[in-house]
């Protein structure tokens, strides 16, 4: 029983992860016309930013797809990027 749940959570985990990243790919796409109106450096931060979160959801949705088992080492690396991209956020919001 305890297989099969787990089996289940991972196909789930899968599905978000997807989710996530096709998402994520159309806010891109969104925020990339933002930028391409309005040119400023908020719309580019918004933009690097949602990147930055796109480049870690498919980092962790290819790891969930390829084997279930993260490493610490991945998850360090997705915590980098988040930390890069909040401060790109609190360097354009001081101006």
């Amino acid at each position: 029983m305890d297989g099969l749940l787990q089996m289940l959570s991972v196909k789930v985990d899968m599905i978000v992860s997807a989710g996530s990243v096709l998402t994520l790919l159309a806010l891109i796409i969104i925020y990339l016309k933002n930028y391409k109106t309005f040119k400023t450096k908020f719309s580019l931060a918004i933009l690097l930013f949602v990147s930055l979160f796109f480049m870690e959801e498919l980092i962790y949705t290819v790891s969930v797809f390829n084997d279930p088992s993260i490493s610490i080492s991945l998850q360090t690396l997705i915590n980098i990027i988040e930390l890069i991209g909040f401060l790109i956020i609190l360097s354009v919001a001081r101006y």
